[in-house]
C-alpha cells in the first residue's frame, strides 16, 4: 500500500515514470498541434465553398462529429 500511496503523492518518480510522462506530454501536444491544422485547414477550404454546399457540409453527421470535438478542445486546451 505504501508503493501505491508514493506513486500517487508523486515521490520516489524513477526514471521509467518520467520518461513515460515525458513520451505522454509530447503525444498529446503532437495531437494537439495536429488538431489545430487540420481546423485551420478545414477553415481554408470552407471560405472557398459556396453558402449552400456550406449549409449543407454543416448538416451532416460527419461535421456534427467535428464540431463537437473541436467544441471540447478549444474550451479544455484553448
Amino acid at each position: 500500500m505504501a508503493d501505491v500511496q508514493t506513486k500517487i503523492s508523486g515521490g520516489g518518480e524513477s526514471d521509467l515514470d518520467l520518461n513515460q510522462r515525458e513520451l505522454a506530454h509530447s503525444i498529446i501536444e503532437s495531437l494537439l498541434e495536429h488538431t489545430r491544422v487540420v481546423s485551420d485547414l478545414i477553415a481554408l477550404m470552407a471560405q472557398a465553398l459556396d453558402q449552400d454546399t456550406t449549409k449543407a457540409l454543416t448538416l451532416t453527421p460527419q461535421w456534427q462529429a467535428f464540431h463537437v470535438g473541436s467544441a471540447f478542445f478549444s474550451h479544455h486546451h484553448g
